[in-house]
């Protein structure tokens, strides 16, 4: 086959390679949405006639068409090293895995550049019918790094030196230097999740303990506190329960006991306001706040200052259901 007719074959399969690779982009989407493994992004592309041509005369490579199989590639940036193992047993279970290649763990102190963990595969015996038929035998490549990774390839990409080895003597050290320091940066970003992970664990067995008045307030206490307290009531972003600990330490809290107890005396005064003032732009009769929302009407009826925030008719609301308020006994 000729150069002109293997770019006429391969002009005419790129289609069937864009609708491969949207197919794995739904698939890796999917996958890693039911297992709750959270990820920075996922990119695809479908190598350009130039890029096959580049790669096969780098590579000596006599029939690309045939022999390059990444010729459509995904990329899958995830946050931690800890999930690069969860990321592959997810593709080996959703794909039929041709090759695998990890970059990560064969590194040496000589290269640098291109760590990630590589496969090569096709789509599984599962994808049948008229949708796959055309694109089921063709090859794909998936990546999966770090961030940290991925910003070390990128800058490494466009300085041009694929290897230490190819540094001038005296860039070395430096580059060295920042080599180690996005290692460092990767493995401190784990050692920091494990250690979130294990607090969070920590956290929900001390709001279990009941014992609320020795629990400060973080965003993470207060996060758990809200979802036990209203167990059947929506959660929210994390955004929302930072603002929420903004404006509760404001108002002086300084553990959760305190905050319960204050929830807790006003609960029958949001309710019956609930019932007459649903959240939302177009309320409607039976619609219920969110966790964070609930906490934040609940202690407008017990601190002024929080209230006065408010437009005047909705002050109103408050003070027709101020009276069900509990006072702590004196």
């Amino acid at each position: 086959m000729d150069q002109r007719e293997m770019m006429d074959k391969y002009k005419a399969q790129i289609p069937l390679l864009e609708q491969l690779l949207e197919e794995v982009k739904y698939i890796l989407e999917k996958c890693l949405l039911k297992k709750e493994i959270e990820i920075q992004r996922i990119e695809g592309r479908v190598k350009t006639i130039d890029s096959l041509l580049e790669k096969a005369s780098r590579c000596e490579i006599a029939n690309p068409l045939e022999e390059i199989q990444d010729q459509c590639g995904l990329r899958i940036v995830c946050l931690f090293l800890g999930q690069i193992d969860s990321i592959a047993a997810l593709i080996r279970k959703n794909f039929t895995v041709l090759s695998e290649d990890n970059k990560i763990e064969q590194l040496d102190e000589h290269s640098f550049g291109y760590m990630a963990f590589h496969f090569i595969c096709k789509l599984p015996a599962n994808c049948s019918g008229p949708r796959y038929d055309a694109i089921k035998q063709l090859p794909f490549e998936i990546q999966v790094r770090t961030i940290a990774m991925d910003t070390w390839a990128t800058v490494s990409h466009h300085i041009q030196y694929k290897k230490t080895l190819d540094v001038p003597k005296w860039l070395r050290k430096d580059f060295d230097a920042l080599s180690a320091l996005f290692y460092i940066a990767d493995t401190h970003f784990e050692q920091f999740y494990r250690k979130a992970a294990d607090t969070k664990l920590q956290i929900t067995a001390s709001v279990e303990s009941k014992d609320l008045k020795s629990i400060e307030l973080n965003v993470d206490t207060l996060r758990e506190f809200l979802r036990r307290k209203y167990p059947d009531r929506k959660t929210v972003d994390a955004q929302a329960y930072s603002n929420l600990l903004t404006d509760v330490l404001a108002l002086e809290y300084k553990n959760l006991g305190q905050l319960d107890l204050d929830l807790s005396r006003a609960e029958a005064a949001f309710l019956e306001y609930e019932k007459e003032y649903p959240p939302g732009k177009e309320p409607k009769k039976g619609d219920h706040y969110n966790d964070v929302g609930t906490a934040r009407c609940t202690l407008r009826f017990v601190h002024e200052d929080f209230l006065n925030k408010l437009s005047k008719n909705l002050i109103v609301g408050y003070e027709k259901f101020k009276h069900l308020v509990a006072y702590p006994e004196k």
